[in-house]
């Protein structure tokens, strides 16, 4: 069974977003990134709209699996750049900006924000 033409043109369509997200990652570029991002987003739902109207035998088409196997790898490669990419920002982050381990804030050194004491004006009230 051959895949219909609007399964292979929505097809075509994510595997072009997957490259520019891929292309985004690689340029380092957060604009493009987020831009492609959502457009793949979009591009995905479009597809699970279309996926419960297919029925189960074009579902069970082996030319179909194989290319959803291989988007779905595909989407599977980016996602791990992106975490690494994420590690290694956060990490020169925290070599830049280096996270303190000091409290927050400091000590009282007067009457304010101390915890309360005792005046000792009222240390013998009742007999």
């Amino acid at each position: 069974m051959v895949i219909s033409p609007d399964i292979e043109n929505l097809l075509c369509s994510i595997e072009r977003l997957i490259q520019e997200v891929s292309d985004a990652l690689v340029l380092g570029d957060p604009q493009a990134l987020a831009l492609a991002s959502a457009a793949l987003r979009q591009g995905a739902v479009n597809f699970s709209q279309i996926v419960p109207r297919l029925g189960s035998a074009a579902l069970k088409t082996p030319s179909l699996q194989l290319r959803l196997k291989r988007i779905v790898g595909s989407l599977a490669i980016r996602r791990e750049s992106l975490i690494r990419q994420t590690m290694v920002v956060e990490r020169s982050l925290h070599t830049l900006v280096p996270a303190s381990r000091a409290v927050t804030y400091a000590k009282a050194s007067g009457p304010y924000g101390a915890p309360g004491k005792s005046s000792g004006t009222f240390n013998v009230v009742a007999t």
